[in-house]
């Protein structure tokens, strides 16, 4: 029926070039492994996370599919239907999506009914194979089968994830993951076992078990035994979750000699009456007797919050961060406005509980009968300075411009003069990337905005920087109304809680100067003074004024000694500021001190920086 079958998921948009994302697509490559046949294609995950809307639009031509097949996150469904309508017009392919979006009760899914053809509900083996079959399939899905037949590259992230489970014995209101199984289906142990023994062979060093509650399986015990058998080097490090209120020393013991590293442990209130609407009991004895076990065998516990659940209030919110705050469970806290997501209890009521929430995803809660949007954001900047912790951090600084970096995309375009040429990498550009005007072009008015316009138009669900130097009040005044982002951008974080500081579109925007008074002025952006020297440096960290800009670049070339001396001392010291530096190597060396493993592996994407 379809000779040329592509499956592709798109990740969540990063602010910064270069990061590990996790955007492993773990369900749409056991699709492609459970149909066995070669004419499907799973996306490389490099092509899909890191280029931009027109380039993996071109990438996605040049592969003339005639089924492509979404894997739907609330994260990403927007885009999804932005690329595969613009795919569906030139290609005259047939489109279908699927995943945890997908469900009866999605209203969004109406308006992009004419751009999709099939829709895939729930576990999508058996679906997708009848789909391009046109028959029934009797096998049985083989779990985690992905690595192994080489369907995903685990070494862009240096890491492995592992369904252990699927479904959920829970039912919590807010959680989609009892509803994307009939039923709680337990991986087999020699499953999960092979895959393991994968890791090691290939010198993957992360594993994570995809389990929302990993201490429930019954074969536990035995499972832990093989992976502390096989893991005897401690060359492996695990992370999962789990329900710690379960938990006693001789299981915890065990996930130590496995060489555990963390667990995700969803507390996400205090309240009784919000544990009772979200049908989660919790002891908080037992709660903090099971964090407290992690914590004595260095096992890190990610405890998570949920902010404006229903049953909650502002004073219980509140309650709940003091919680985890007096009993020091805060050195990796996770805090969340709630989610109305597609297909759960809490959409299925949102309406008997006057529920207010975000049209498109991530569906975040705008008000209730207990919150509103000022207590909404007054409450998450409660717990960001509790626990003194960004929860939506700006983009890193990298705000380097000379030395050019060849490739076939670019995440730097240094825009110096008028020339038409720069056209010509409007769908060659990285997902996020960065537009910079140097002082050269700063006056070019017209031509500033003909760029930015042109490049965001063509990109309107890939996000951008624009770095402006030495910019005039004409154009900080104007530069916000040049950028033609999608209104439906699914952003890291929605603009209701940008709201706290910044709009989203202030956080794109950097302005550098040399002129302190003139960045004092700058209430809307992100500030860099730009310094000539290191004597520059030191005369300005010895003698700092009542304003500080928000980083500092350093207009010299250093040697590799002199950068990791800086990012020492800035390390040691109480400076809010970061530095940049003008030399394209020498904020490589520093991204590398400062990012370390966080940054992707990158082979087939060969990025690139270009000056015009």
């Amino acid at each position: 029926m379809f000779n040329n079958v592509l499956l592709i998921q798109l990740p969540i948009p990063q602010f910064t070039f270069g990061f590990k994302t996790a955007n492993i697509p773990i369900g749409i490559s056991s699709i492609k492994s459970y149909c066995k046949t070669n004419n499907i294609t799973v996306i490389d995950q490099e092509f899909s996370t890191y280029l931009s809307d027109s380039a993996l639009i071109n990438h996605i031509k040049d592969l003339n599919p005639d089924l492509i097949g979404f894997s739907i996150f609330c994260w990403n469904l927007e885009k999804s239907a932005y690329i595969a309508k613009i795919l569906k017009e030139k290609l005259k392919c047939k489109i279908v999506f699927g995943g945890s979006e997908i469900t009866h009760d999605n209203y969004n899914l109406e308006k992009y009914s004419n751009i999709y053809d099939f829709l895939v509900y729930g576990e999508g083996e058996e679906q997708f194979f009848k789909l391009i079959n046109n028959s029934i399939s009797k096998k049985s899905v083989e779990y985690n089968k992905i690595y192994s037949e080489n369907i995903v590259n685990p070494k862009i992230d240096n890491c492995i994830y592992i369904e252990t489970q699927r479904g959920c014995p829970y039912n919590c209101s807010f959680c989609f993951y009892n509803k994307s199984s009939k039923k709680s289906i337990f991986i087999p142990e020699s499953n999960i076992v092979e895959v393991i023994n994968y890791a090691k062979s290939n010198k993957i060093n992360d594993i994570f078990l995809l389990d929302p509650s990993l201490n429930v399986r019954k074969d536990l015990q035995s499972l832990l035994d093989k992976i502390i058998e096989l893991n005897d080097k401690k060359s492996l490090s695990f992370y999962s979750e789990l329900r710690v209120e379960k938990l006693n020393e001789d299981l915890v013991s065990k996930f130590k000699k496995a060489n555990f590293k963390e667990f995700e442990i969803g507390l996400q209130s205090t309240n009784p009456t919000a544990l009772k609407l979200m049908k989660r009991a919790c002891d908080l004895t037992e709660f903090t007797r099971g964090v407290n076990l992690l914590k004595k065998y260095e096992i890190s516990p990610k405890v998570d919050l949920i902010l404006g659940l229903p049953g909650d209030t502002p004073e219980g919110f509140v309650k709940s961060v003091d919680f985890v705050y007096e009993h020091e469970f805060y050195d990796n806290i996770q805090v969340f406005p709630l989610s109305i997501l597609p297909g759960t209890d809490f959409r299925k009521k949102a309406n008997d509980l006057s529920l207010v929430y975000q049209e498109h995803g991530p569906y975040t809660i705008l008000k209730t009968p207990e919150f509103d949007s000022t207590s909404i954001q007054n409450l998450m900047e409660y717990a960001a300075d509790k626990f003194e912790i960004e929860f939506y951090p700006d983009p890193d600084f990298d705000c380097s411009y000379k030395g050019e970096i060849a490739g076939t995309y670019f995440k730097k375009i240094i825009i110096t003069k008028i020339d038409e040429r720069i056209f010509n990498f409007i769908d060659k550009v990285t997902s996020p990337y960065q537009l910079i005007f140097t002082e050269t072009i700063i006056s070019e008015h017209d031509f500033i905005k003909k760029v930015i316009t042109k490049f965001t138009h063509a990109n309107p669900f890939t996000i951008p920087e624009i770095i402006l130097f030495e910019p005039d009040n004409f154009i900080v005044k104007k530069i916000e109304s040049f950028i033609e982002l999608s209104n439906e951008f699914t952003f890291p974080a929605n603009d209701l809680y940008y709201s706290m500081s910044k709009r989203i579109t202030n956080n794109l925007i950097t302005i550098v100067s040399g002129d302190l008074n003139k960045l004092s002025l700058i209430d809307k952006f992100r500030t860099v003074y730009f310094l000539k020297s290191i004597t520059e440096f030191n005369k300005y960290t010895a003698n700092l004024t009542d304003f500080e800009p928000d980083c500092l670049l350093i207009d010299t070339i250093l040697k590799e000694s002199q950068v990791t001396n800086l990012f020492n001392q800035l390390n040691e010291s109480d400076f809010t500021f970061d530095i940049t530096f003008s030399n394209t190597e020498n904020q490589i060396i520093y991204d590398e001190l400062y990012k370390g493993s966080d940054l992707a592996n990158l082979e087939k994407v060969k990025v690139g920086i270009v000056v015009i």
